[in-house]
């Protein structure tokens, strides 16, 4: 996975730093005193903490000129300080195929957002269609359920759909658990629409 584009907004002095580009081998962060260098990658560096106190808590790094007004508004649970955009190499499409099935994922990429709270949201192209069907189809589907959806995609009900999404949560959830104990790092989880 190569980290591809880095942006932050509302962080310390940076109200939005647009999309920065991450080269493969260099990137210089130039700029003139006090314009957010600092901040950008302090912000970075909230992705994988060597401390966990280091988190991005609103109190430290929201903009103080905003905190009142935006916490009333609302806005503050809104704000996502840092999002970044990666580029997921062979073996990481290998490990989401090995985790979902084949042909889920439709692109390379994948974004992912820290708001101040801490829940990361990851933005994921995949066809949950061929995700369904792979869940359908994985031999640990129990004959009792098989018979039950039918036997193609197309007699799905939307409680089968939620039945499915559910369980692939739980496989992601799985296989990212596995991964972390084994002090590899966790691949991607994909999230439908409107999921939790």
């Amino acid at each position: 996975m190569q980290l591809t584009q880095v942006r932050s907004r509302l962080f310390r002095n940076i109200v939005d730093s647009g999309d920065v580009d991450i080269a493969p081998d260099v990137t210089a962060l130039v700029g003139k005193n006090e314009s957010g260098k600092t901040a950008l990658l302090s912000a970075i560096y909230r992705f994988h903490p060597v401390y966990p106190e280091h988190s991005s808590a609103p109190g430290q790094n929201y903009p103080r000129w905003r905190k009142v007004k935006d916490t009333r508004s609302g806005q503050i649970n809104d704000a996502r300080p840092i999002t970044y955009t990666f580029v997921l190499d062979d073996e990481d499409l290998k490990a989401a195929a090995d985790a979902l099935g084949p042909i889920v994922l439709k692109g390379r990429s994948y974004s992912r957002s820290i708001p101040y709270e801490g829940r990361h949201t990851v933005t994921l192209q995949v066809d949950e269609g061929a995700a369904l069907e792979n869940l359908y189809n994985d031999e640990e589907t129990p004959p009792a359920l098989r018979s039950v959806l039918g036997t193609r995609s197309s007699d799905y009900t939307a409680d089968d759909i939620d039945l499915f999404t559910r369980a692939a949560h739980q496989r992601l959830d799985d296989s990212a658990s596995a991964s972390r104990s084994s002090s590899t790092p966790a691949t991607t989880r994909t999230f439908p629409a409107g999921s939790p």
